[in-house]
């Protein structure tokens, strides 16, 4: 937060009183004030809370936030106001040239004399009955993040050029703040799942059945990635294949009657080449291996690895489309690392 600090501290009302008047200034410094503490708390909140008060304060009447993963996979909104979500979605999902030109990271002001530059921009403008709009990128550590999309007027006129001012002058400062709370989510994700794991760990100064422990292990990480379908596969070493030794949101019959070979699947591939494996779209993907009336959409595995050697994979599935981002796939590999050192002593108390 020392850039936030450092912006507000070089403000010049002075400068500001030339360019917009006193009442404006209070607005944006209480907007200022009411949204920093959100954005120490909770990511979603944050960027709803400045879609919300860019539309009020530059009295836009539609608002959404684009909302891009590490590796630019995921470029679905967050939020829309003023214009339906699933429609806007599924605009953006069919429209690949958006995702590429939000990639240049530059700020585009759309208006009817210049859309025709921009045939992406004229057939959303147009399907969802568009006049004007403004699309910001938000930055983090010199890559975009995120888009904050505002658009149209309450009052069905044309952003003017007090409108803009005023838009220069707040957009700095929610950057910043945005910056700041997907900082603190990442970091308070990590420091939850390193919270269960210590749980899980001292379950085992308990005595508690393996597969009791093995079972617990599954639901966390259920609850952690809130995904609807997880697993521990143990590698069969007599038949080179992974068995699955605890799942949970997987049919019984599924459980006992599979078993993937060493190398296939998403699994498979996670073991063998002892690496994380992230798919966000199972459907498009022909390793992949599921239930035949299987709902699920996006999948990740991540090896169990004891002494350089797989004894084991995490394997995660989701009924959504890109579930998955590489933050969590960071978190996976953790959260394996840690796993693969209770299944070792859960193993051992087994035997």
């Amino acid at each position: 937060m020392k850039n936030f600090f450092k912006e507000l501290f070089n403000l010049n009302i002075k400068d500001l009183e030339e360019r917009i008047n006193t009442r404006e200034i209070v607005a944006i410094l209480e907007e200022i004030n009411s949204l920093l503490p959100k954005s120490f708390e909770n990511f979603l909140d944050t960027t709803w809370g400045i879609a919300t008060s860019v539309m009020h304060l530059i009295r836009a009447g539609k608002a959404a936030i684009y909302h891009f993963d590490d590796k630019k996979e995921l470029f679905l909104p967050l939020y829309t106001f003023g214009i339906d979500k699933n429609e806007f979605t599924h605009f953006t999902e069919r429209n690949a040239g958006i995702k590429k030109l939000f990639q240049k990271n530059k700020r585009f002001l759309i208006s009817p004399e210049n859309i025709k530059d921009y045939p992406v921009f004229n057939k959303l403008f147009s399907d969802f009955n568009i006049f004007s709009g403004i699309f910001e990128p938000i930055m983090l550590q010199n890559d975009v993040i995120a888009y904050l999309f505002v658009a149209d007027r309450f009052d069905g006129q044309d952003f003017d050029e007090h409108d803009l001012r005023l838009y220069e002058i707040m957009i700095p400062f929610y950057k910043l703040i945005l910056q700041n709370a997907l900082m603190h989510q990442k970091e308070k994700k990590r420091l939850k799942e390193l919270e269960d794991l210590r749980r899980i760990d001292r379950l085992l100064l308990l005595n508690l059945e393996p597969k009791r422990v093995i079972d617990l292990i599954v639901k966390k990480l259920i609850e952690i990635f809130n995904a609807e379908s997880a697993a521990i596969l143990l590698v069969n070493e007599k038949e080179d294949s992974l068995d699955i030794f605890s799942a949970h949101g997987t049919s019984e019959q599924f459980v006992k009657a599979t078993k993937i070979p060493f190398g296939s699947g998403v699994t498979g591939l996670a073991a063998k080449e002892k690496r994380v494996i992230r798919i966000n779209n199972v459907r498009d993907d022909k390793r992949y291996i599921s239930e035949a009336d299987s709902k699920m959409n996006s999948e990740m595995a991540a090896p169990l690895i004891i002494d350089a050697k797989v004894i084991g994979v995490l394997n995660l599935e989701s009924v959504e489309k890109y579930k998955f981002s590489r933050d969590d796939e960071v978190l996976l590999q953790d959260f394996a690392l840690n796993a693969a050192i209770i299944l070792k002593s859960v193993l051992k108390l087994k035997e």
